[in-house]
């Protein structure tokens, strides 16, 4: 099967412990046309990719909390069930007007 990264590349980050007040960073990984996982090109325009992230727990399914960097452009990845619990409307209007 034929694969290749895109030219700018495609990251994400998985944070370490779920999506917790406590929870680390980890690390950013590049998803190829594919869906195959790379540790990061030592640029996004290199035509060389990554080392394969192929040990237990690699894949490329998005867990609640991932970040997604499409070349410049950071989306944070939620969940249904996290979105469902987040607050919305008036509780986080709220929240803001106490805050300020």
């Amino acid at each position: 099967m034929m694969d290749a990264l895109t030219t700018n590349g495609i990251v994400f980050l998985r944070p370490q412990g779920g999506f917790e007040p406590s929870s680390q960073p980890g690390l950013w990984k590049e998803v190829s046309v594919a869906g195959d996982t790379f540790m990061l090109r030592k640029s996004r325009s290199d035509r060389d990719r990554g080392k394969p992230c192929t040990g237990p727990g690699e894949s490329n399914i998005l867990t609640d909390g991932c970040l997604i960097d499409l070349c410049g452009a950071t989306l944070l990845w939620r969940s249904s069930i996290s979105r469902s619990q987040t607050p919305v409307g008036l509780f986080a209007v709220s929240v803001v007007m106490f805050v300020w």
